[in-house]
């Protein structure tokens, strides 16, 4: 079992959103290169600056890095905390149903003052999943900690 990894984004997650903010960039270019209105594509432009790092870059900030009993995690926003497996209060797993978009589970580890979410479709999450039923069967995790329905989840997950 490995007691070092890291679960973060994929970088496919970014593979809508990259080509539709090039897309409006390069059509800022051209207006401020073609066009009679210049100030409305600087005005444009400035306005697209701050939207792309609003969708970039909460999925390159987060992450979650296991190491041994200690967990270090990156919010969203950059801010950086850990904790350790003694100090989680409740572990649970998800399924929010989304007509249009399906289903998206989630994995929620609640400490006293923090939550961590994260997808099933990040980069490491079967090994965290692995790694959690691994702690929780041992004992170093309480078996309050997690509910029965979200520990068949995970069971079901790690096979």
């Amino acid at each position: 079992m490995n007691n070092s990894f890291t679960v973060r984004y994929k970088v496919s997650d970014l593979l809508l959103t990259l080509p539709i903010i090039a897309f409006f960039a390069v059509l800022a270019v051209f207006m401020l290169i073609f066009s009679s209105m210049k100030a409305l594509s600087v005005v444009f432009l400035i306005m697209l600056a701050p939207a792309a790092a609003a969708l970039i870059f909460p999925v390159l900030l987060f992450s979650l890095k296991v190491d041994g009993d200690k967990l270090y995690s990156s919010s969203r926003s950059g801010k950086k905390y850990d904790f350790t497996l003694k100090d989680i209060e409740n572990i649970s797993y998800r399924e929010y149903s989304r007509g249009k978009y399906g289903p998206r589970f989630f994995l929620e580890i609640r400490t006293a003052d923090k939550t961590v979410t994260l997808r099933r479709t990040m980069k490491g999450f079967g090994e965290l999943a692995a790694y959690l039923l691994d702690r929780y069967g041992s004992g170093e995790l309480a078996p309050s900690v997690i509910p029965k329905k979200s520990l068949k989840s995970l069971q079901e997950l790690a096979q």
